[in-house]
């Protein structure tokens, strides 16, 4: 599906949004480029593009569901030059299910930003098209997070993250109706503000490890899926290029991959 970008938010929305400032008003499910051409590699994975998000996802048909999803990344240190006062500048990493041909998204993450000033560090949550939600436990550059998203049964989905470095632990279980359970995905992303997609946080590069999807047919690493595979470059809108996140081969029995920082995008 293709996201417009959104100019007149409700009310309660924009209470919302001043209340929780220093957070990304939504993470979206994925823009796709239209017209784009995917090529397909000797084993089978699709590489495409995407306006907004950069990483990999595993998609699924008919019966066969998405149940859980497994993910871990160190929380990567903001290396712009500087922060002024007039920014906003984001870069969220997170893992979900749903978005990737679908209206929803059950995921959870860290974000690296530079705000009016500002270079702060957050991991939330998010039920999208409900807005995100700011985990009140603190997070610092270089920290190693470990997550996961579980199907539970009917609309039931747990989000679990942990800090490792940090030792603590966030678990929130909701409820979202209209999930399909589509597709897995582990991804870099530039996020929406009030006004449209914010132009990235610099971060160098985001190593993503242990990647691993549980579905209805099969059970294991990114790698080890046999279809469905997506390989996703983030793209500048609307001219498709330049490439702004590159994301790289399959590492570790198909575990592993990074995603590395190359310009902000045209909003930057």
């Amino acid at each position: 599906m293709e996201i417009t970008i959104i100019a007149i938010l409700a009310l309660p929305m924009l209470a919302a949004l001043f209340a929780n400032s220093l957070q990304p008003v939504f993470s979206n499910p994925m823009v796709p480029v239209p017209g784009y051409l995917s090529t397909t590699s000797a084993s089978g994975i699709i590489s495409t593009v995407s306006y907004n998000w950069a990483g990999y996802a595993v998609t699924t048909s008919g019966t066969n569901k998405v149940t859980d999803v497994k993910g871990s990344w160190m929380v990567p240190t903001y290396s712009g030059a500087t922060c002024n006062a007039n920014e906003w500048w984001d870069s969220s990493f997170w893992i979900g299910i749903d978005g990737e041909k679908s209206s929803t998204v059950e995921q959870i993450g860290t974000e690296t930003m530079c705000f009016e000033g500002v270079v702060s560090y957050d991991a939330w949550f998010e039920f999208f098209p409900r807005l995100s939600v700011t985990i009140p436990d603190a997070i610092s550059p270089g920290d190693t997070v470990s997550a996961e998203v579980k199907w539970i049964s009917g609309t039931i989905f747990t989000l679990s993250i942990k800090d490792t470095t940090a030792g603590w632990t966030f678990i929130k279980t909701g409820s979202l109706s209209g999930a399909l359970r589509n597709s897995a995905e582990w991804i870099a992303e530039s996020p929406y503000g009030l006004l449209g997609e914010l132009p990235l946080a610099p971060f160098g590069t985001a190593y993503f490890t242990s990647d691993t999807a549980v579905t209805t047919n099969h059970s294991g690493a990114i790698g080890t899926f046999t279809a469905g595979v997506y390989l996703l470059n983030g793209v500048c809108y609307p001219s498709a290029s330049p490439i702004k996140l590159s994301t790289s081969t399959l590492s570790n029995a198909g575990a592993n991959f990074n995603v590395a920082y190359l310009n902000p995008g045209p909003e930057g």
